[in-house]
């Protein structure tokens, strides 16, 4: 019995060993499948067991598996791959970024939250929900997509601003990309003047957030209580409205163009007399106004006499009609162009845009013409080191 005990556990010696010998050494790099840039610190590990390691500084790395062996590569930001390595020595991986669309994520001030984390009141409106309305400012393109906000034009004049209520507030603060800008109209256009060059008057005011272009806009945040004064203070006491312009994502370059065009017109113009009506309507009111006088005409005073009543025809005669509304406005056109550029790799994204707005007023001499240039852009310098630009060039 001690001789059977034996033999099995010199069996069991001989077995682990051959395991043991059965074993590859397997070496490769990891790249970024855009750039081809190293990935290092990735993990690889042997599915199923806790054999593994990490890529060198170059994205190189070497792991003894058994030849069926199945590796696992990971890394944060790309997709996990699972590799069987077969009889192979050698195995170089390409990683895909794992692209996560940040469709709950709102800006909240300083840094960004996910929407079922926040407890304010934050309504949210992306660039798909307003890019085709051919709108002078975003505020005109907020209108009717957000409960508790309540956006009327105060003037028809061509850039004029709109007055934004926050749940019955008014003039709540824009932030633009982090940027606090001014509540109130910015800026008088078409500033009037006397003989002797004295100010005596101005045009359209214009919003603080009337020169950008809504096309370069990605999304809009509106916070509507007064959470907002925590992180802005009394300034932001009617609300604060977050605008979040455009950035470039890692891919090739994509290049777009937009331009549309369209005419303006009275809607309902008002319809007037003309001569030969005013001078019948004038007649008819006297012939009435005459039927009141008694004998003594002492209806309206003693001595009254209507003959003092003012002869129509001195001051509207026949066959002269002049529409004054026809006068003072016209058929007026609109059009926007819109060129932009956006791509990068994985260390710098950029975005550009420029566009030209011209809108004619239906009122004669009453225009906004509007030039702007914006660029966004970030750059990756090293793990825990990023920075970026945002500059705006406008002019209206």
């Amino acid at each position: 019995m001690r001789k059977f005990y034996s033999t099995l556990f010199a069996l069991f010696i001989t077995l682990s060993a051959f395991a043991q010998t059965d074993k590859v050494k397997v070496n490769g790099k990891v790249t970024d499948q855009v750039d081809g840039s190293a990935l290092p610190g990735l993990s690889i590990i042997e599915k199923g067991t806790t054999n593994g390691t990490n890529a060198d500084i170059s994205g190189n790395y070497t792991l003894s598996v058994p030849a069926n062996a199945t590796l696992v590569f990971s890394f944060i930001g790309y997709k996990t791959q699972e590799i069987v390595v077969g009889n192979r020595t050698t195995v170089d991986v390409l990683m895909s970024a794992d692209v996560v669309q940040l469709q709950d994520v709102v800006v909240v001030g300083y840094g960004t939250q996910q929407k079922k984390d926040i407890t304010a009141a934050v309504a949210s409106v992306k660039n798909s929900d307003f890019k085709d309305q051919p709108t002078t400012n975003i505020a005109g393109n907020l209108q009717g997509k957000m409960a508790g906000v309540n956006i009327t034009s105060a003037s028809g004049t061509p850039g004029a601003g709109m007055l934004v209520s926050i749940r019955g507030a008014s003039n709540p603060l824009y932030v633009v990309d982090g940027v606090p800008m001014l509540s109130e109209s910015n800026s008088s256009l078409a500033t009037s003047f006397d003989t002797e060059g004295n100010v005596v008057g101005s045009g359209q005011n214009v919003s603080s957030i009337a020169d950008i272009n809504p096309n370069d806009i990605e999304s809009v945040d509106v916070m509507k209580d007064a959470s907002a004064t925590a992180i802005y203070g009394a300034r932001a006491a009617n609300g604060v409205v977050f605008i979040t312009t455009k950035r470039g994502k890692t891919g090739k370059t994509k290049i777009n163009f937009n331009y549309y065009t369209g005419i303006q017109k009275v809607a309902r113009p008002i319809k007037f007399l003309n001569s030969d009506e005013f001078v019948a309507l004038n007649e008819e009111a006297r012939a009435n106004d005459l039927t009141l006088y008694n004998k003594d005409n002492t209806i309206f005073g003693a001595g009254f006499d209507p003959s003092v009543l003012t002869d129509p025809l001195a001051y509207a005669p026949t066959g002269t009609n002049t529409n004054w509304l026809n006068e003072v406005t016209q058929t007026a056109p609109i059009r926007n162009y819109e060129l932009s550029a956006s791509g990068g790799d994985k260390k710098t994204k950029f975005y550009v845009g420029g566009s030209y707005f011209d809108q004619e007023g239906v009122v004669i001499n009453s225009a906004y013409k509007r030039l702007t240039v914006r660029t966004n852009l970030d750059h990756q310098a090293t793990e825990k080191l990023s920075f970026g630009l945002s500059a705006s060039v406008s002019h209206s």
